[in-house]
């Protein structure tokens, strides 16, 4: 082989790396990935396979959804991402009614968790299950409860008056066995505002609210008794109009749990809100964990961030004139097709990556 031909041969391998280099560049990913447990990205912004499918990831939920589901799935995660992109690049993202919303949709999602914490403490308690099995209504107090308000059941058959009966009487003493195994649950877990604590016994007198004692318990002094604990709660001696405005801003500490008494200062849904967190707190202390629950409900096929979804598209829609009817001169049915358009037309101009194969459009 001479020069020339030598030649020739060096300068085709170099184009031929060259060609090789390029072909990677154009096809690599955005830069700043790191396509492990990256399944897509939306103009450079990575959506990782845990924040879409779960702790369990796409492997995980194949064991039990579709693929066509997860597809679903995924672009659900792809149009939110679009759509949060957009309302930044229009200054959305700043605005009260994104912030709130998003505080909101943060409380619903850790109440859920706290709910499902107080539940399974409840339904594995051995003391809880024994006052259950126990608080039952004898044949003796059927007996003299039917006896003594006979005159109340007249048209009812004895036996099924006498079934209703038991039935009541049961609920009634099982309520206040609850009402006692609360209070001693709570009696063992600090609640303050603003660091200051609340007395173990204004705290179990206020489950009176939840709990009445019996059915000739009065108004007035179940009013009476939320007021009370309020003022002690907001630690003011001013009148209960004052010291709920005071507890409506007020931190409010239980446990290890923050929350905020302003939206459930109606009746004794503050009670019950302290109630259920503080059993939370126990389940807590007693080292329960919700990792399967939480993984089931990541895979049960709900749109990722749903809440966040809607109120994007309304402060979108909005931006672009597309919320009233009256505005556009359209039929309900042609506003909702303008606004599906607009979320097509933002995602065909985005660039948006699949990079399992699995879930692109078409893919196997």
């Amino acid at each position: 082989m001479n020069k020339l031909e030598k030649s020739i041969v060096v300068a085709g391998c170099l184009m031929m790396i060259g060609v090789l280099v390029l072909l990677h560049l154009v096809s690599a990913p955005p830069q700043g990935l790191s396509l492990p447990g990256v399944v897509a990205a939306v103009n450079g912004v990575p959506l990782h396979e845990h924040d879409v499918f779960g702790p369990s990831g796409v492997e995980g939920a194949l064991h039990t959804t579709r693929i066509s589901a997860l597809r679903t799935r995924l672009d659900s995660a792809i149009e939110l991402e679009v759509l949060r992109q957009h309302a930044e690049g229009l200054g959305l993202l700043g605005s009260r009614e994104y912030q709130e919303a998003m505080a909101l949709r943060g409380h619903r999602v850790n109440r859920q968790i706290v709910d499902m914490l107080a539940s399974q403490y409840e339904k594995d308690n051995e003391e809880l299950k024994s006052l259950r099995e126990s608080a039952r209504a004898t044949p003796d107090e059927v007996d003299a409860y039917y006896m003594e308000h006979k005159r109340d059941h007249r048209g009812v058959g004895e036996e099924d008056a006498r079934h209703e009966i038991e039935r009541r009487l049961s609920a009634q003493k099982f309520s206040n066995a609850y009402r006692d195994w609360v209070a001693e649950e709570m009696a063992s877990v600090p609640v303050s505002v603003n660091g200051q604590e609340i007395p173990v016994d204004a705290l179990t007198g206020a489950l009176d609210l939840l709990f009445p004692p019996g059915a000739d318990d009065s108004l007035v002094p179940r009013a009476n008794k939320l007021d009370a604990f309020v003022q002690a709660a907001a630690g003011a001696a001013a009148g209960p109009g004052e010291s709920r405005r005071q507890l409506m801003d007020a931190r409010m500490t239980v446990g290890s749990y923050t929350i905020t008494g302003g939206a459930v200062l109606k009746g004794p849904g503050l009670i019950n809100m302290i109630m259920i967190h503080a059993l939370a707190e126990r389940a807590r202390q007693e080292g329960m964990n919700l990792r399967d629950q939480l993984s089931d409900m990541s895979g049960s096929g709900r749109p990722p961030r749903h809440t966040e979804h809607r109120v994007l598209c309304q402060m979108v829609w909005r931006a672009h004139g597309l919320v009233s009817r009256e505005r556009t001169g359209e039929d309900a049915a042609g506003l909702r097709e303008r606004q599906r358009q607009l979320i097509e037309d933002l995602k065909a101009s985005a660039d948006i990556r699949i990079f399992d194969r699995r879930l692109a459009p078409g893919g196997n």
